[in-house]
């Protein structure tokens, strides 16, 4: 039996067709409304609760102003977002695919840190093992993810309309689309597929004129050096604890969250925090991923690894000590689900998250 020669362009023809979805998933993620956030001044964003509050002298970016609406005692409506955070999930397949799906975005142009709204940027790589103990995962998890806060959607908005998408999605011209689409195909497996997050109850850590984040090598064009052979060193770490609200529960969940005493701040390392609400659902879709069942999430983003273990090693020392109380799990469906990356790639703000 002797298969059949290919006609001619058919290969052409299927990666137009891909490049066809992804544009299509674009203009999707594009067409949803969104509440911005409002900024109060520079270095301050609005807030809903007290408890997050703090002088412009300790350096967070949140805090109350006298203008801010106070909120409902009663748990029934739902926060504002402060943040719009997009991620965009991967799944590379073996060999050396992992190292070049980095270089390629390594080489990708960007103009981002000077886009209005733009707060944070990272490429996330799944970590396997955490405080010395290998973490399972479920099968088709994401091994990784695009991470990109802004301001709000309005901001993202612009930035996808305009010449700077175009530029870091292959210059528009037909040889980089091509290159975009056959990097699809050779590195991943299947289509990359966005989630978009409301981000409240927001923490952040300022710079104050140095870097938040030790970044790596760049080059002249500020991009990192990638050789397509070895991964890239972490630059920072992403913690994220997933979760799932029972039905009537997602306020009173918003609240607990919004109104809890945190330390973060205090700790070295600590970048930034906020509480993410899913925006959309993916949970019916026959194109989901493991992680489509969980609809919020915390975030949190510390310079390094090591700065996230010795929290959480704190934590949990400050933790057994205390006899119960402050739990929210009678508002979930089934348990939180705990998920560590290594962010590479880092391009950050003078404003942290």
């Amino acid at each position: 039996y002797t298969l059949p020669k290919p006609r001619p362009h058919s290969n052409m023809r299927g990666c137009v067709a891909m490049l066809s979805l992804l544009l299509i998933q674009d203009a999707r993620m594009g067409a949803r409304a969104f509440s911005p956030s409002v900024l109060l001044r520079p270095g301050l964003v609005r807030t809903s609760i007290s408890r997050r509050s703090c002088s412009t002298s300790a350096g967070l970016l949140n805090a109350k102003s006298s203008t801010a609406t106070e909120p409902s005692t009663a748990a029934t409506e739902s926060l504002d977002g402060e943040r719009f955070v997009v991620f965009n999930r991967f799944n590379t397949r073996g060999g050396s695919a992992p190292a070049a799906f980095e270089k390629r975005w390594a080489n990708r142009k960007s103009s981002l840190a000077k886009m209005e709204g733009f707060r944070f940027f990272t490429l996330l790589r799944r970590c396997e093992k955490v405080g010395g103990v290998e973490k399972e995962y479920e099968e088709g998890t994401p091994d990784y993810m695009s991470m990109t806060v802004w301001e709000d959607k309005e901001t993202f908005n612009k930035w996808r309309k305009g010449p700077a998408f175009k530029d870091a999605h292959g210059g528009g011209t037909v040889m980089g689309v091509l290159d975009a689409v056959w990097g699809v195909i050779t590195e991943l497996k299947g289509m990359p597929l966005t989630a978009a997050w409301d981000g409240l109850s927001l923490i952040s850590v300022p710079s104050k004129g140095s870097a938040l984040i030790e970044i790596g090598e760049r080059n002249e064009a500020g991009m990192p050096v990638a050789d397509g052979q070895s991964l890239l060193p972490a630059e920072c770490f992403v913690s994220m604890n997933r979760m799932t609200v029972a039905a009537g529960n997602a306020a009173a969940l918003e609240k607990h969250w919004d109104e809890r005493e945190s330390s973060l701040s205090e700790n070295p390392g600590f970048v930034g925090f906020t509480f993410m609400r899913k925006r959309g659902d993916n949970k019916k879709t026959k194109k989901s991923l493991p992680d489509d069942v969980f609809d919020y999430s915390t975030l949190t983003v510390w310079a390094s690894k090591a700065h996230f273990e010795a929290w959480r090693a704190k934590h949990f020392a400050e933790k057994d000590k205390k006899q119960g109380g402050g739990g929210f799990g009678d508002l979930l469906e089934g348990k939180p689900s705990a998920i560590y990356w290594e962010g590479t790639q880092v391009i950050q703000t003078e404003m942290g998250i």
